[in-house]
């Protein structure tokens, strides 16, 4: 494991731990490790790859399973990356680093929503919210919205759009092509992030740790703001401010405010 050694001409595994989500974040520590001289080679799921080795920094990519049959000269779990290169949180850039075409707003706003993750991830009743709460956004006049959701299992109301979301190429294309998207704290809502879209986080009470400082803003991503849940098992303040904050901005031009929100 590297601990600190020159890294001028060296291979890097950087080994992508976790959930999808948890991979799609802690990719960006590529590009510091590039910047330290290194070659680098992510492992992490075979569904990212087309996307991650598109991080500057990034040489080539190996699916986890077969990372063991990859030459490097130092690995580093992506989990410690931070940790390894000596980051502290003011260190850390919340700028995009997937890219992501410029989209000029449209006439109305337009949203895409995702309401639920992984339902084999260990934390998932935490998270884990009544749809309908979502789907109360639509009432919304002036906003289109559509599905950022795989696999549901309820019935998705007939005003959200229903694209292809089957690998996430697709499933970029449509979060290109919103101008904010609203997510419980799921993959989809790191991969909006790290793609610079305006993201609203919903936060259960006990965290991810990324969004374990206090506030509303996060230093992992800049144009991340958390809506955060206040009381367990209690989650319609949160999607009343959600819509307070949506009406509100639905028909600003600059959206999003950013960190003056």
């Amino acid at each position: 494991m590297w601990s600190g050694q020159d890294l001028t001409g060296k291979t890097v595994l950087l080994n992508l731990e976790g959930g999808l989500g948890d991979q799609i974040c802690n990719a960006r520590f590529a590009t510091n490790l590039a910047g330290l001289g290194a070659k680098v080679i992510l492992s992490g799921d075979a569904s990212l790859a087309s996307t991650l080795m598109q991080i500057d920094g990034v040489t080539a990519y190996a699916e986890s399973t077969c990372a063991g049959g990859v030459y490097h000269d130092y690995y580093v779990p992506s989990m410690s990356a931070a940790l390894l290169l000596g980051l502290e949180y003011s260190d850390l850039s919340g700028k995009p680093y997937l890219p992501c075409a410029e989209r000029k707003r449209g006439e109305v706003l337009r949203v895409g929503l995702r309401w639920s993750g992984n339902p084999q991830f260990e934390h998932e009743q935490h998270r884990r919210f009544d749809p309908e709460l979502m789907f109360s956004l639509t009432r919304i006049h002036g906003v289109e919205f559509v599905s950022l959701q795989r696999d549901s299992d309820v019935v998705i109301p007939d005003i959200i759009e229903q694209l292809d979301l089957s690998t996430w190429d697709a499933t970029r294309q449509v979060i290109e092509s919103c101008d904010l998207v609203i997510s419980s704290c799921t993959s989809v809502a790191h991969m909006s992030a790290a793609m610079g879209k305006a993201t609203w986080v919903i936060v259960p009470i006990l965290p991810y740790y990324l969004w374990a400082l206090p506030g509303e803003l996060s230093p992992w991503y800049d144009l991340v703001r958390l809506f955060r849940q206040t009381k367990k098992g209690c989650w319609k303040n949160v999607f009343d401010s959600i819509y307070v904050e949506l009406e509100k901005h639905k028909t600003t031009t600059t959206f999003p405010l950013n960190q003056t929100l």
